[in-house]
């Protein structure tokens, strides 16, 4: 039995001047969920005057068990990589689009770094505040081989996340146009 979609978003994400709402868009013929999401920019306005140029729209999202990441943790992912995209286009902007690239690697190379001090050695931010020797200890962190492993597997992976993201919001920017 087929239910029909909803007009009102269920969820509404807004950080660093996007916006993420998605929408019921009912069921489909076996009966499964659908939903619809659209990705705006705050930061810019249309013809009319109006805030919020569509970056990215989807729709016939069927919710499936082979989803492995959260919804939470996914839209987190996500407006993590949008607010990478606001620095890499301040940068641009500001250094040309080679340094813009190298500053998007580097910043997914160093939180990369940052996940395994964290989840590894269970390090916290106020850590290094609390005790400074700890900085003493990153000589011997940065040659062992199990942190440049994961380093470099997490960063090659939030690399190829975001370039995929890159390539859908510059997409969607060029069918505007």
């Amino acid at each position: 039995m087929r239910r029909e979609a909803t007009a009102e978003p269920i969820t509404v994400w807004q950080a660093d001047g996007f916006q993420l709402r998605t929408y019921d868009a009912g069921t489909d013929d076996d009966g499964r969920e659908v939903l619809r999401y659209v990705l705006h920019d705050l930061r810019w306005r249309d013809e009319a005057g109006q805030f919020g140029r569509k970056l990215f729209k989807g729709g016939d999202f069927k919710p499936s068990p082979l989803l492995a990441i959260d919804s939470d943790e996914a839209i987190g992912a996500l407006l993590g990589f949008l607010s990478l995209y606001l620095v890499q286009s301040v940068v641009r902007s500001l250094a040309g689009a080679r340094v813009a690239w190298v500053t998007a690697v580097a910043v997914l190379g160093l939180a990369s770094f940052g996940v395994y001090l964290g989840r590894v050695l269970r390090w916290n931010s106020w850590d290094v505040l609390a005790h400074p020797r700890l900085l003493s200890d990153l000589d011997v962190i940065l040659v062992d081989p199990r942190a440049i492993g994961m380093t470099v597997l997490l960063s090659s992976f939030l690399t190829l996340s975001y370039l995929v993201l890159y390539a859908f919001m510059r997409l969607e920017g060029a069918e505007e146009r």
